[in-house]
């Protein structure tokens, strides 16, 4: 069976949903936070600062992933797995190195899993929108 990178797995809704609860997790404790900090902070204020905590770190969680599935990190991991290995085997005293892929092959495997995480990335665009709508609500009121 041939290999198509455009028909990986799609996400379902529980996707979405855990990623909406992360943001929710994320977004409660830095009100809690700020309950102590600042207590005298209006309560939308509070609100605010803690939708825009979730949200930005919701997306640069899925900026991350975007980063790994185009595979910028893959020489350093290639190159950190053969360093490991020809110190291994000098300290072993080991004439050949393991059988360790070169950086295409390892490109061409992880290609297969890699995917941006749109769920979290969703998840954190509609968190930074309730971020925007509670701090233009607190400068109306």
């Amino acid at each position: 069976m041939d290999y198509n990178p455009y028909h990986k797995q799609r996400f379902n809704k529980h996707d979405y949903l855990r990623a909406l609860i992360w943001g929710l997790i994320f977004s409660f404790v830095a009100y809690v936070f700020q309950i102590y900090r600042t207590p005298n902070r209006d309560i939308l204020i509070k609100l605010s600062n803690s939708f825009l905590l979730g949200g930005g770190l919701q997306l640069v969680y899925a900026a991350f992933s975007y980063i790994n599935k185009e595979g910028f990190f893959d020489v350093g991991i290639v190159g950190f797995k053969q360093l490991g290995s020809a110190i291994d085997s000098g300290i072993r005293g080991r004439k050949g190195m393991q059988d360790l892929p070169d950086l295409q092959s390892y490109k061409e495997e992880k290609l297969k899993t890699r995917r941006v995480n749109l769920p979290t990335l969703v998840s954190g665009a509609i968190y930074l929108v309730l971020a925007i709508i509670t701090a233009v609500v607190f400068s109306y009121r």
